[in-house]
């Protein structure tokens, strides 16, 4: 519920814990000007509140390359995603980004589900675009969170397939899922 509220529990928690702060994706409403200006303070808000990495989700994706790259640069978020690309086989955002919490190297890595692409982009399988990422940044992290906007179905399946993977965050799920080891 709103982010005043969300960035008053995230300073509270900074009191006492180190925090980890990510967005799995899908935090646009549409493509309209006016959503493009909700969606960029709802960044600002995120920037504001120390965003560690925002996952590429359809929602952004539909944007298309141009948005949000300029979102970035306009607000600072660190967009992700290892498997989304644009129509020249150009990254959108970074494919990781390694962020150091309790002691530890945390590597986040972004994908989405192919089944979200959208024309002028390219979207590649987000198994293999992980374990692409993982050859480059191998003795560089204690930890693996995978940042996964795909639809429930395919999150098991990814989280069955990445035992690399320490925790497999997803979305939309439309409802909250307990976690599982798996």
């Amino acid at each position: 519920g709103g982010l005043p509220r969300r960035a008053t529990f995230l300073d509270d928690l900074r009191g006492t814990s180190d925090v980890v702060l990510v967005e799995v994706g899908g935090a646009a409403a549409g493509q309209s000007v006016y959503d493009q200006l909700k969606l960029a303070a709802i960044l600002r808000g995120e920037s504001l509140m120390g965003i560690d990495a925002h996952n590429l989700g359809a929602t952004e994706a539909a944007l298309g390359a141009q948005t949000i790259r300029r979102l970035a640069k306009e607000t600072g978020v660190p967009f992700i995603s290892a498997n989304v690309r644009d129509a020249d086989g150009r990254q959108i955002g970074e494919p990781y980004r390694i962020v150091t919490a309790g002691g530890r190297r945390i590597a986040l890595v972004g994908v989405m589900s192919p089944r979200f692409r959208r024309v002028g982009l390219q979207v590649a399988a987000p198994r293999e675009a992980v374990l692409e990422v993982l050859h480059e940044i191998v003795g560089k992290y204690d930890s693996l969170v995978v940042l996964a906007y795909v639809p429930e179905d395919e999150l098991q399946k990814l989280a069955e397939q990445l035992p690399e993977a320490d925790i497999v965050l997803g979305g939309p799920t439309g409802q909250p899922i307990a976690p599982r080891k798996i």
